[in-house]
């Protein structure tokens, strides 16, 4: 049951297997330079352990063997960020996004993005706002459903109609969403938008949280009929139930704070000026889970 999301360790091959690979043959005298991929895992693991003078030593040697190197770039913005120094961290998350191209996993541009998001929601500077709005819009581009790419393009036109005209619960027993990369752009730009003082933007703090919601109900659904292929969506209320039952998905749900979603798309409805949003909240509001 694979639900839980990437490290930060982001990608090449389990660390002790490729730092024995790699550091066996550059030991002793004559050793060769460490390879740059080398440094910038190095740099991860004193990241982690919060050695950040080791981890920007590590990073910076990796990018100077290797200037076309966006991860290296993110670990430095990670150390700062770690130890305070907003703005540069915020510099080099840019120069890192600048390099995207260069990505070994190209889905890693949207966690890049992600990460400066986070940076930017601490930032009282105005540049910085629109900075971060840029940076949510660019990851929820990469949902075609949302930006109406998808083969049947009214879908999300036809998700929100049955929200405020069925509820929630119809909405997820009959559609699914398969787009996990832009699923925290949806909850971050939903939480942004539904305390404006524009009517559209409250709509479409609506839309951003149903995605974010459909999209990891659906994939908890399918890792509970993996185990119990009889399984079957019927109310939210139920399935909270019933993925206490579930180790792996239980801990999923409490990692991308679903419950916490809910409760932002309730308050979204509540302020939303479209008939039937009234209806569709009090229908979440109901669940015993969110209350």
């Amino acid at each position: 049951m694979r639900l839980r999301r990437r490290s930060a360790g982001w990608y090449l091959l389990p660390v002790t297997l490729f730092l024995a690979l790699a550091l066996g043959p550059v030991q002793g005298a004559g050793a060769q330079q460490v390879p740059p991929w080398v440094s910038y895992q190095l740099g991860q693991m004193e990241l982690r352990n919060r050695n950040y003078a080791q981890a920007l030593e590590l990073f910076s040697e990796a990018l100077a063997g290797q200037p076309l190197f966006p991860e290296a770039l993110a670990g430095i913005a990670a150390t700062h960020q770690a130890v305070g120094d907003f703005s540069l961290a915020r510099e080099y998350y840019l120069s890192s996004l600048h390099l995207s191209s260069h990505l070994v996993v190209k889905d890693d541009e949207n966690r890049l993005r992600m990460n400066l998001v986070e940076l930017l929601e601490f930032s009282d500077h105005r540049e910085d706002e629109e900075l971060l709005r840029a940076q949510l819009d660019a990851v929820i581009a990469s949902d075609p459903i949302f930006t109406r790419r998808d083969p049947i393009p009214h879908q999300r036109d036809q998700m929100v109609s049955l929200l405020y005209g069925g509820g929630l619960d119809r909405v997820i027993v009959l559609y699914r969403l398969s787009h996990p990369q832009s699923t925290a752009g949806h909850r971050r730009m939903g939480t942004l938008l539904m305390s404006s003082d524009d009517e559209d933007d409250r709509r479409l703090a609506v839309e951003h949280l149903l995605f974010a919601v459909v999209e990891i109900t659906g994939r908890a659904v399918e890792a509970i009929i993996a185990e119990s292929f009889r399984y079957q969506f019927t109310t939210m209320e139920n399935f909270l139930e019933t993925v206490q039952r579930y180790p792996a998905v239980r801990d999923y749900i409490a990692e991308v704070e679903l419950i916490r979603i809910l409760r932002e798309l309730e308050t979204a409805l509540s302020r939303s000026p479209d008939a039937g949003a009234t209806a569709a909240a009090a229908e979440i509001a109901r669940n015993r889970f969110i209350r």
